[in-house]
C-alpha cells in the first residue's frame, strides 16, 4: 500500500483519542499510557512548536487501532485535510498487571487467544478423532514391489523349455536355492 505525504522531523503529533477510552478503567489506563509514550512536553528543545501530523486512536473489536495522519491544507481551501501517512497498527491488549509485568491483574482480556492454541484446535480438528499414530503411518507411504512375478515367470519358462527338450530332471533350481543345498 504506497500511502503518501510526509510531515516535518521533530515536529509534535496532536493525538486523537476515540470516546470509548472513557467508558472503562482499563481503556483509561491504556489512554494514559498511550500519551505517555507518543506525547511530546510542550517546550521540549528538540521538538518543533507546531503541530502538522495527527496520531490516532481508534477502539473496535476489543483493539487499539492506530493510524497517522498528516495535516494538509491548501490555500484555496480554509478547512485542513487530513492524509494517511502510515505506519498504522493494531494493539491487542492480553492482560494489564498492577505492577512490572507482576501485581494483582487489572484486566484480562477473555477473547484472547494466543497463536500455539489456534494452531493446536485446527491441528486437532484436522484429525477427526484419528489418532496421532495413524496419522504418522498414513503420512509414511511405503510402496512395495510385486513379489514372486518375476520368481514365477521364470519358474513357468523353465518348464517350457525342459518339456521342449524332453528333460526328465524338470526345471533348474535357481542358484540361490542350489548353494543353500550345497552348504548344508
Amino acid at each position: 500500500m504506497g500511502m503518501t505525504g510526509n510531515c516535518m522531523k521533530g515536529s509534535r503529533p496532536f493525538l486523537s483519542f476515540d470516546s470509548n477510552f472513557d467508558n472503562d478503567a482499563h481503556w483509561r489506563l491504556v489512554k494514559e499510557m498511550l500519551v505517555q509514550i507518543f506525547g511530546v512536553p510542550k517546550n521540549h528543545p528538540k521538538t518543533v512548536p507546531f503541530f502538522d501530523h495527527v496520531f490516532s486512536f481508534t477502539i473496535a473489536d476489543g483493539r487499539v487501532w492506530f493510524r497517522n495522519y498528516q495535516i494538509f491544507r491548501e490555500q484555496e481551501k480554509p478547512e485542513p485535510e487530513l492524509i494517511e501517512i502510515g505506519p498504522r497498527f493494531v494493539l491487542n491488549p492480553i492482560k494489564i498487571c498492577e505492577g512490572n509485568l507482576s501485581g494483582m491483574v487489572l484486566f484480562l482480556n477473555e477473547k484472547y487467544v494466543s497463536p500455539n492454541v489456534a494452531r493446536r484446535e485446527q491441528r486437532n480438528k484436522k484429525m477427526k478423532g484419528k489418532s496421532m499414530r495413524a496419522i504418522k503411518k498414513n503420512k509414511k507411504k511405503v510402496y512395495e514391489l510385486p513379489t514372486d512375478d518375476l520368481e514365477e515367470f521364470m519358474a513357468q519358462q523353465e518348464l517350457e523349455r525342459a518339456e521342449e527338450e524332453g528333460d526328465d530332471e524338470g526345471p533348474l533350481q535357481p542358484a540361490s536355492k542350489s548353494i543353500k543345498k550345497a552348504r548344508r
